[in-house]
């Protein structure tokens, strides 16, 4: 018989083990599946330490954008207010007079003010009176009349202070955008108090306010802007070549209709088309938003990272007993199959002993001889068949009682003893 037989020609009690067999089995199984749900659980729980890990990151850093856009923006309001003290009382026409002294006094003005350069005052036709950067300000036609922030001042109800969208610049091509407030007690008398009597314009640099946020990044690939509460994009930390407004809808903008100060959500970025974990804080007084992002991928690789040292002893651990399993599982497979083997060959040697027993009782009891059987021992008889009896003349029952000496000639019997014991 081969060795290794298929599952339909194995015994029975092979193929279906008793409950120590199947206790023995669902040992095996627990012990290679305990390292595997140990790691299972150990990945899934260092997945979470390191998701929450980059949240607490991402708020840190939303927190330090927040703080960073507040003293940025508070600056350049506060430096528009002293512009417009500069210039108090002053009419049009005395500014366009004086303009390189007063181009003087507002780039040094300026020069104080991080990321900045550019300062305009703005009459109310949208024409440049007087410049920090340029001199002297082109007057042939308005410069910034269709502006978004020249627009938003004009309004009855103005903000004190309004933050642009991103535009290039029609004097040097640069991306920026413009903090914004209304001349206030200006010597132009011909308009009634409170009218609308042109602005002053502080210009901010998107890519340069960038490089201020890329200070504040802890993780190299993670990400930084400043919002408006409409979705266009102020800043970047890793850098714009133009103007971007998030589409309408998502969860930046619910959180901006909820109200809320701090919000993290995923979401697939506008700009590049990558997954991120993004953190949002707003900017306080501002409809301005703070938002740091990492990437899923990034995520994925610290995860790695962490968890790689749990694979590094639990895989060769899972292995070990998996081997350790499979090598118990052959040797019961071969016990079992021993077993079987010897369980049939002990009941074909019953059946051949069996089926000789019955050949010899068919022999002895069918024999035209007397035929006897008598115990080794003491020489009683066991069996005789029917010839014998009618040989000896007495009964089988008879003849069981009696030891084959009683039937003896007593001239023989001495012989046939020492012969027999």
């Amino acid at each position: 018989m081969p060795r290794c037989a298929s599952a339909a020609s194995l015994p029975q009690r092979l193929r279906s083990p008793g409950p120590a067999g199947r206790a023995l089995r669902w040992l095996l199984i627990a012990i290679v599946l305990l390292p595997i749900v140990m790691l299972l659980v150990g990945a899934w729980g260092t997945w979470r330490a390191t998701w929450r890990e980059a949240e607490r990151d991402l708020r840190h850093t939303a927190d330090a954008a927040a703080e960073f856009g507040l003293r940025t923006l508070s600056a350049y309001a506060t430096a528009a207010g002293r512009v417009d003290a500069v210039l108090r009382g002053l009419s049009d026409a005395e500014i366009t007079a004086r303009e390189a002294e007063l181009h003087a006094e507002l780039k040094a003005l300026v020069a104080e003010l991080p990321q900045a350069e550019a300062a305009f005052v703005i009459d109310r036709n949208g024409r440049a009176l007087v410049s920090a950067n340029v001199f002297p300000v082109p007057r042939e036609k308005p410069l910034v009349a269709d502006r978004d922030f020249f627009h938003a001042l004009q309004a009855p109800d103005a903000p004190a202070v309004h933050i642009s969208r991103v535009s290039v610049g029609r004097l040097d091509g640069s991306l920026f955008f413009a903090v914004s407030r209304r001349r206030t007690r200006t010597g132009n008398h011909d308009l009634p108090d409170g009218a609308f009597d042109g602005l002053v314009n502080l210009s901010a640099y998107p890519n340069r306010l960038g490089e201020g946020l890329r200070r504040l990044v802890l993780r190299e690939g993670d990400g930084l802007a400043l919002f408006r509460s409409d979705g266009e994009i102020l800043a970047r930390s890793l850098g714009q070549s133009g103007p971007v407004r998030l589409a309408p809808g998502g969860p930046f903008f619910r959180a901006v209709a909820e109200g809320v100060d701090k919000a993290t959500y995923v979401l697939v970025s506008q700009v590049d088309g990558i997954e991120r974990l993004w953190a949002i804080r707003r900017i306080e007084g501002w409809p301005v938003y703070a938002q740091a992002g990492r990437s899923r991928a990034d995520i994925i690789a610290a995860w790695r990272q962490a968890f790689l040292p749990q694979l590094a002893v639990g895989l060769p651990a899972a292995l070990a007993l998996l081997g350790l399993a499979l090598a118990v599982s052959r040797s019961q497979f071969r016990l079992a199959e021993a077993n079987a083997g010897l369980e049939r060959r002990v009941a074909e040697r019953t059946a051949a002993l069996a089926a000789s027993a019955a050949e010899f009782r068919t022999i002895f009891e069918s024999a035209v001889i007397g035929m006897a059987q008598s115990d080794p021992a003491t020489g009683r008889l066991l069996r005789v068949n029917q010839r014998f009896c009618q040989m000896t003349g007495y009964t089988e029952a008879e003849l069981r009682r009696r030891s084959f000496l009683d039937i003896t000639h007593p001239e023989d019997r001495a012989g046939n003893a020492e012969g027999f014991f």
